[in-house]
């Protein structure tokens, strides 16, 4: 009764701000999926910890403390054409209690032939250089356009659209699951399919039935070939739109051994401000499905400063000789055809525009000239507001955007580390149905991997350590972040 009680008090408290997020970020969390919100959340407290979560944990050897893109690979200087992974990165990751990496496969296994590609053989070998090194392995597979850079000269070899597309996404699977079944601990098909330039060039129901082929074909070949039972798989789902994709996938629980989740509060919406929103989410998601969950990716912005109107307005006028964004909008064209502009924004401007993937710069800016009413004012809200589920205002001023942050913890060292610090020691550490966690990411950026710049804090301040210089990982300095994770995951037994 008394945990019954508890329920209700939070539930009802949390239930005005579920409300106030359904009308900030529109219809997807509200039509799409939920009733997995409050159903969900409520249910992972009266559903008691699954036999599926011990036996999974027993598959992962306990919790997953993990990072996301360690790299620090270096040639095996006594094998031609393996890897070993560098003394500096080892000893810090393991100090830090990290026993997981997890890291993208960027090709398809096969090309059209059935020979494997060449990004898959040095995957492989990368995998077992971290194998080598003493750490486990989760392999993230292939994007939709991977599959879709086949397509040339092929006929649609690669797009699931065609039936063709689906037996070769289908085969390409079986293949990577019994070929990497002593090489991968765990593997996730694909990645945060709810974000749009994640996808393309599917829409969110194309993309769940490109997980869906995957899953499907990888469960039929481990029972066909009776392949080791070690290896854990799942998805996950990320962004407003995830209660309404894991509903397209709900199905496919059955092929699952756990439900990814992606999250990154206070950094790239300003709605939610509270550490409890992890519970919430996660919880929801462990009712609603009865899976095992993993937190596969989350972290904190550790730089960068807000611009208020009056910077954003001293930088177009010095930039590009606009006012303020109602002239640059109104002149939208010309903007994109200025010579600062970003070459990297614009192409992916467009292609969020156009729904499709690989545009040249050439082929961007041919497109400028042919944009309706519409898309000038869909652009317009893709560059100048920080609400748009599509947004690249941070990217285009080079700044965070204000009020995005999380109550108490701004985007400096000390807020990162304190972030890190009380996620997991006052809540990841409690939630019994939680497989672990990948942090995002190892080590701070050179560069912007969206934008492309140096200055922009966007996507160059997640790390765990700062790579002094040396993009090459053979040295390291930990942040005060990594001590923070360091005796979190010392205490997460």
């Amino acid at each position: 009764m008394k945990k019954f009680l508890m329920v209700l008090i939070v539930l009802f408290g949390f239930i005005g701000v579920v409300a106030g997020a359904v009308n900030v970020v529109g219809p997807e969390l509200d039509s799409g999926g939920y009733r997995y919100v409050i159903g969900g959340f409520v249910n992972s407290f009266i559903v008691p910890t699954n036999q599926q979560v011990k036996s999974v944990k027993e598959k992962t050897g306990g919790i997953i403390k993990g990072v996301c893109h360690m790299k620090g690979w270096e040639n095996d200087p006594n094998n031609a054409g393996e890897y070993i992974i560098n003394a500096t990165t080892t000893t810090l990751a393991k100090e830090c209690g990290l026993g997981w990496v997890r890291f993208d496969l960027s090709d398809p296994a096969l090309d059209k032939n059935g020979n494997e590609t060449t990004g898959y053989k040095n995957f492989k070998e990368q995998a077992r250089a971290y194998h080598k090194a003493g750490f486990k392995v989760m392999v993230v597979t292939p994007y939709p356009q991977e599959y879709a850079e086949w397509d040339i000269g092929n006929g649609n070899f690669g797009d699931i659209r065609t039936p063709e597309g689906q037996a070769f996404l289908a085969k390409d699977a079986k293949y990577i699951r019994e070929d990497l079944a002593e090489v991968v601990d765990a593997i996730q098909i694909t990645n945060e399919m709810p974000v749009n330039r994640f996808r393309n060039p599917y829409t969110l129901e194309e993309a769940a039935n490109y997980i869906r082929i995957q899953l499907k074909a990888m469960s039929e070949v481990e029972a066909e070939k009776n392949l080791n039972d070690n290896v854990i798989i799942g998805y996950n789902v990320a962004d407003f739109s995830m209660y309404s994709f894991y509903e397209l996938l709900s199905d496919c629980n059955c092929y699952c051994d756990y439900l990814g989740v992606d999250l990154y509060l206070g950094c790239f919406e300003s709605t939610f401000k509270d550490l409890f929103i992890y519970d919430f989410v996660l919880r929801g998601f462990f009712g609603a499905s009865g899976l095992p969950i993993i937190l596969n990716e989350f972290g904190y912005i550790g730089a960068g400063t807000p611009m208020d109107d009056d910077d954003k307005n001293a930088y177009l006028q010095q930039t590009y000789g606009y006012a303020n964004e109602a002239a640059a909008t109104a002149d939208i064209v010309n903007l994109l055809k200025h010579e600062s502009f970003n070459e990297e924004i614009l192409v992916h401007l467009m292609e969020e525009l156009k729904n499709i993937d690989g545009l040249t710069v050439a082929q961007s800016k041919a497109y400028i000239d042919t944009l309706t009413d519409t898309e000038k004012a869909k652009v317009a809200s893709m560059l100048f507001d920080p609400d748009d589920t599509n947004t690249y205002c941070q990217h285009f001023y080079k700044c965070l955007n204000e009020g995005f942050q999380l109550t108490n913890y701004e985007h400096t060292l000390e807020g990162q580390k304190n972030f890190y610090s009380d996620l997991i020691n006052d809540h990841l550490s409690k939630m019994p149905f939680l497989l672990g966690c990948f942090v995002y990411c190892w080590a701070d950026s050179d560069e912007c991997y969206i934008c492309g710049s140096a200055e922009c804090p966007v996507e160059t301040g997640w790390g765990l350590v700062s790579m002094d210089g040396d993009y090459q990982y053979n040295t390291s300095t930990p942040k005060p972040c990594y001590n923070a994770i360091k005796e979190a995951f010392a205490n997460w037994k």
